[in-house]
């Protein structure tokens, strides 16, 4: 990144210096490496990106939702249509990214398959949960079926008593005896967090 950008400190919540892994019975390894790595503050950090790229000469256009791809003469993707402030555009250009997450709209529509088995994705939930107690340096890690059926559970530090605690499970697993991911994910917190506030939930899909 730094070829490109200066790093700012304001994008890190944490610098973390390990990480530690707990077996089913809650065994723990520690692995300790200082300065290992960083959580990041993903609101402020895309803000920076976005202000970085307005700056750089890019034009931003904020709620503007992409409704078809178009094509060249010889048939690769060259162009996006897409709404915005109530009227549709075409914009021509060398690179589209479909950044539109799992099973990707707009590459479908560039005639790429993108559709994925439930076995190939994880079902994840995560909460910001304030109050708890938790080692701030490192990130956390758990494991076993009972737990995390095919995933594990993610304690991610983001100041002394907040972190993000999340799951991701197998999709094949998921609903399997009426139990989804924030099922497990409830079941964790209430064991190891019982007196923390939940501040904030996000759910989706990994391949």
């Amino acid at each position: 990144m730094c070829e490109f950008i200066q790093p700012d400190p304001a994008w890190a919540s944490r610098e973390m210096n390990g990480a530690r892994f707990f077996s089913p019975n809650e065994t723990a390894v520690t692995f300790h490496y200082p300065k290992i790595g960083y959580v990041l503050e993903r609101k402020v950090f895309d803000r920076a990106i976005t202000e970085l790229a307005a700056t750089a000469g890019a034009e931003v256009m904020v709620k503007a939702r992409v409704t078809s791809v178009t094509f060249s003469d010889d048939g690769t993707v060259d162009g996006v249509v897409f709404r915005y402030s109530g009227r549709e555009y075409t914009c021509k250009t060398k690179v589209v990214i479909a950044s539109d997450g799992v099973e990707s709209q707009v590459g479908r529509w560039a005639g790429i398959d993108t559709t994925h088995q439930l076995r190939e994705v994880g079902i994840c939930a995560q909460y910001l949960i304030s109050n708890i107690d938790i080692r701030p340096e490192y990130f956390d890690f758990y494991f076993g079926h009972e737990v995390a059926p095919r995933g594990y559970v993610w304690v991610f530090p983001k100041g002394d008593d907040i972190a993000n605690v999340g799951i991701g499970i197998g999709g094949a697993i998921s609903g399997k005896g009426g139990k989804l991911a924030i099922d497990y994910l409830n079941e964790f917190v209430k064991r190891k967090f019982p007196e923390g506030k939940i501040l904030g939930l996000v759910c989706g899909a990994v391949p």
